[in-house]
């Protein structure tokens, strides 16, 4: 039979709709157009996914970061300081100073004055000092003492001190002097003080006028005498006893005396003196004649106890019986 044209048409029409409907429900499959060493990465990757030998992410805290302290850290690392080592064996030779008996360093003496330095040392070897060792002039300057001199005449043991003395004499000219002291041991082995033991020991003085010492008052005031009794110029009072050093001694109305007791002496001046012209004044035991003796005038003294002073006569009252003010000042010398 003859199919016509608009029939087939129709046919062909609803051939492809089938067709498209049968293809809708067929399952989708996507073709992976990656190359195939890439797929090959993936499929390694997923294979070591499961074992987790990733280092865990820690954020970088923000801020300062704060040092753990002493006792976090641990003990300390000691340092390189090295330590003196401990003298296990002391040598045989071997002095240590321990002061200045006499004429501390920087004292001022007179051209020409005479001195006796004095040091005291330890023995700090493991021998003896015996009266074979000597004290040994060094070097500097040597005051006019001995090149060696014995060092002592006993027996010094280790661990004993000893005064050693040396009489020295200050140059003739001003200056700053210093000479160096060393021992010689009776085997000949010449040793000091110090660490090493071969530091000398020294003295150091300075030639020059020494300036004037200050020497304090042992009393001083005003003190009034009556006639017939007497002074202790020592302590400013009125006595009768031994400690008296100026009698007002009364023989006549008209023949009186000042006179010294028991050692006393005693110079009459008639200008102001000083504690140097006192020191340095002939005094003398001999009574002076009161009639000679004027207001204004001046003592020199040295008290039975040895001390020097000077009073002035600051009055006389007239009449019978007389009183002689005192205005004096005794030094303690």
């Amino acid at each position: 039979m003859k199919v016509k044209k608009p029939f087939r048409i129709i046919f062909l029409y609803l051939c492809g709709l089938v067709i498209t409907a049968a293809a809708c429900n067929l399952p989708s499959r996507q073709v992976d157009m990656r190359p195939t060493y890439a797929t090959g990465t993936v499929q390694a990757r997923l294979t070591l996914d499961p074992v987790n030998t990733s280092i865990p992410y820690s954020p970088v805290p923000t801020g300062t970061a704060t040092l753990p302290s002493s006792t976090e850290r641990g003990p300390e690392t000691p340092t390189n300081t090295p330590i003196p080592p401990t003298e296990t064996n002391p040598p045989c030779d071997r002095a240590g100073f321990v002061s200045d008996v006499t004429v501390l360093d920087g004292t001022i003496f007179r051209a020409g004055e005479s001195f006796t330095k004095t040091w005291r040392l330890k023995n700090l070897g493991t021998c003896t000092w015996t009266p074979d060792h000597e004290l040994l002039f060094k070097d500097g300057d040597s005051m006019g003492g001995p090149a060696s001199q014995q060092l002592t005449t006993g027996s010094v043991a280790p661990g004993q001190t000893v005064d050693i003395s040396v009489n020295l004499v200050a140059p003739s000219t001003d200056g700053v002097y210093k000479g160096f002291w060393w021992i010689r041991a009776d085997s000949g082995v010449i040793f000091g003080i110090g660490v090493s033991g071969q530091s000398p020991f020294f003295i150091e003085i300075e030639v020059g006028e020494p300036p004037p010492t200050e020497i304090p008052p042992l009393s001083k005031g005003k003190v009034d005498v009556d006639q017939t009794h007497s002074i202790d110029f020592d302590t400013g009072t009125i006595t009768s006893g031994l400690d008296a050093d100026l009698w007002f001694h009364v023989v006549s109305p008209v023949e009186k005396y000042l006179e010294p007791k028991n050692g006393a002496q005693f110079k009459h001046l008639t200008t102001v003196p000083s504690l140097e012209k006192c020191q340095t004044e002939v005094l003398s035991a001999s009574a002076i004649p009161f009639g000679g003796v004027s207001v204004g005038d001046w003592l020199c003294y040295r008290t039975n106890e040895g001390n020097v002073g000077r009073t002035e006569v600051e009055g006389i009252t007239p009449g019978e019986p007389q009183t002689i003010k005192f205005d004096y000042i005794t030094w303690d010398t």
